[in-house]
């Protein structure tokens, strides 16, 4: 669960499928901009990952218990998905004790004015193309890639709350394929998509002054969603480690050769007897095979001591016939 020291008794959650999402910390923290207004947003700001699934409905949960200090009228909560505000809901004081708020989709129109139907937050799958004709919208799309797989939720102290004219509905954009280049070689996996329409809810508009200025709220949650192959490879969590490779055994000293026939086990332990030298300690060796030789091979006429006879040498044969010895005697 995301929880800041500073603010103790509050804490933001996302569920996905029903389920909390696993909390994953982000090492690097939240970057400081410079100045007060900078120092001070990081301070407060808690930065999270959590695993996005496909086609998967999700919700934002805030909770308060006794230990939370509510010491101003109202508490007033803007939710951004993705860059864009799509909720801001309002907490009384009422619910200092304990209190859980769940957010779970946009309101949209119901056709009356005072009623509302609710479509629900998924994830969708970010389709990525390399469609040359879609290089015509790369700007457009990598600026919104650049704010797609977030969720923040910041909360200020605030006054009490007035009635006011409803606004027009927040409505998300639809999933559409990008070019590749638009993500700009960044992990990102999913953006946030609406459900079809679950149910109708009440609509009630109020506004609030924020008591500390918009540049100070006393609580900033971050959520950076992306799916398991994304988190791996940003090394948010241990990739799977390969198996180990499978063990052979080799073939054992022993041999059970006491349920062959008796000839089967005359012949293995012979041939056992062979491969290991266990015979007086040798191999018996084969017949040897001796190599004929042509006379006419290099080396193969064997050197003849010298009988003591004279041997002539007719040189005046023709140059054809130098390699020719002829024994006279």
């Amino acid at each position: 669960m995301a929880i800041l020291d500073r603010v103790p008794g509050l804490e933001v959650t996302v569920h996905v499928d029903g389920q909390q999402a696993q909390e994953y910390d982000d090492d690097e923290g939240e970057p400081a901009v410079l100045g007060a207004v900078g120092w001070y947003q990081a301070a407060r700001t808690v930065r999270k990952y959590v695993e996005s699934i496909s086609d998967k409905e999700f919700l934002v949960q805030l909770s308060l218990d006794r230990s939370f200090k509510f010491d101003c009228p109202t508490l007033s909560c803007e939710l951004s998905i993705d860059g864009k505000i799509v909720r801001s809901p309002v907490i009384y004081r009422k619910h200092q004790d304990s209190f859980t708020l769940d957010i779970d989709g946009i309101k949209t129109s119901a056709g009356d004015g005072k009623r509302a139907l609710l479509k629900p937050f998924k994830f969708s799958k970010i389709e990525t193309s390399t469609d040359d004709a879609k290089l015509k919208d790369i700007k457009e799309d990598s600026e919104h890639m650049n704010e797609v797989g977030e969720i923040a939720f910041r909360i200020w102290r605030s006054s009490e709350a007035r009635p006011r004219e409803a606004h027009n509905y927040t409505e998300l954009a639809g999933a559409k394929a990008v070019h590749e280049k638009a993500l700009k070689g960044q992990a990102k996996s999913h953006t946030t998509t609406l459900g079809e329409a679950s149910r109708v809810v009440s609509r009630t508009v109020v506004s609030c002054e924020k008591l500390d200025g918009v540049d100070y709220p006393i609580a900033i949650f971050k959520f950076m969603y992306r799916s398991k192959d994304s988190l791996k490879s940003l090394l948010i969590i241990k990739r799977t480690p390969s198996p180990d490779l499978e063990h052979i055994p080799g073939p054992s000293e022993f041999v059970d050769v006491s349920n062959l026939a008796p000839e089967q086990r005359q012949k293995v332990a012979k041939f056992l007897q062979g491969l290991n030298g266990r015979d007086g300690g040798s191999v018996t060796p084969g017949p040897s095979v001796k190599r004929e030789r042509d006379d006419n091979e290099a080396g193969g006429l064997r050197k003849k001591r010298n009988s003591g006879k004279s041997i002539t040498i007719d040189l005046t044969g023709d140059s054809d016939d130098d390699d020719k010895i002829i024994a006279l005697n």
